[in-house]
């Protein structure tokens, strides 16, 4: 069934193999009495998270239901971004979430964007809320991600 699907960058592209394995025949086994952690994103990344989960899931939509599914996708998305954008307008919040919303409002409307224009790949740069994804500035002057070289 191949390997990873390289239009994928982080978000969706476990499920998408594990779809594409199922299709093919095979079993997905899940060991129950495993344990790990991962934290979402949202709030490190919030718009990378909400551009790449919207871009990434309608794909993977697509792959799986079909225009129906995308269809009932953006729908989904618009219905988040409204109530986020309600919240924006009626709820008082810290100046950090205010930053979160507004992100992930700019990411979900940028993710449509992309999957409609048919762009992969890593997010754009330029993103707000870009947060551990944005390139480290120091590493490329000093010739390493930890500095060294």
């Amino acid at each position: 069934c191949g390997l990873f699907d390289a239009r994928f960058f982080i978000y969706c592209e476990d499920s998408e193999l594990c779809w594409r394995l199922r299709a093919a025949g095979w079993k997905i086994g899940v060991v129950t009495g495993a344990r790990a952690e991962q934290a979402s994103g949202f709030v490190s990344r919030p718009g990378v998270f909400a551009f790449l989960t919207t871009r990434n899931s309608l794909a993977l939509r697509e792959a799986v239901g079909g225009a129906g599914a995308v269809r009932q996708g953006v729908y989904d998305v618009a219905a988040e971004t409204t109530k986020v954008l309600l919240r924006l307008a009626v709820r008082r919040c810290s100046p950090d979430e205010r930053s979160r919303r507004r992100a992930s409002v700019v990411g979900n409307i940028m993710g449509l964007i992309a999957y409609r224009a048919n762009r992969w790949g890593a997010p754009p740069s330029w993103l707000p809320g870009a947060g551990d994804t944005r390139p480290n500035r120091q590493a490329k002057v000093n010739g390493g991600p930890d500095g060294a070289g």
